[in-house]
């Protein structure tokens, strides 16, 4: 058969279009379903087991649907597997409410405009839990881990801007004045 045939696509594990045969469409790919709070930590497990599947390509926005050819059925069949893992891995209310978008790519997009806006209120919670945190009698390898923990929602709730344009157009600097 010749390369570029479906049969191909979909038998090379190292494919984005391969499917393992153990694969099930009712996973869940993280431990708790998402319900409305904690998005980073869902959408950072998420992205670690779609990473790990060689899938994140179909959520991200680095894959789109082909237009034609031999690719479509496989592009289908696994947009449908990551549509499914993504509904299973989120709470049944959440995941009415995006049931009928046609690929994973727009439920991703549209959970992350939902749920991924910082506020104000959060990061004060989280600037308060850091600045009450106090070691008393916990051995320091926990304390710390727990400072760690506050110190990576923070970053997640307010994360610090970088610049990634040429010649710095983007006004970096007073975002980080601002912040």
């Amino acid at each position: 058969m010749a390369a570029g045939t479906p049969v191909v696509l979909t038998s090379d594990p190292s494919s984005v279009y391969f499917i393992h045969p153990s694969e099930n469409p009712t996973n869940s790919l993280v431990t708790e379903k998402f319900a409305g709070n904690c998005y980073n930590e869902w959408k950072l497990g998420m992205t670690i087991a779609l990473s790990a599947k060689n899938k994140l390509c179909f959520v991200d926005g680095s894959l789109s649907r082909p237009i034609s050819g031999s690719e479509i059925h496989a592009w289908d069949r696994c947009n449908a597997m990551i549509t499914s893992y993504i509904l299973h891995s989120i709470d049944h209310n959440i995941a009415r409410s995006v049931l009928y978008f046609t690929s994973a790519r727009e439920i991703w997009k549209d959970l992350e405009d939902r749920y991924s806006q910082s506020s104000s209120p959060q990061l004060y919670n989280l600037q308060q839990n850091l600045h009450d945190l106090s070691q008393g009698s916990t051995p320091i390898a926990e304390f710390f881990t727990k400072i760690k923990a506050i110190w990576d929602e923070i970053n997640g709730v307010n994360p610090i801007p970088v610049c990634s344009c040429t010649g710095c157009t983007c006004g970096i600097s007073q975002k980080i004045i601002q912040r």
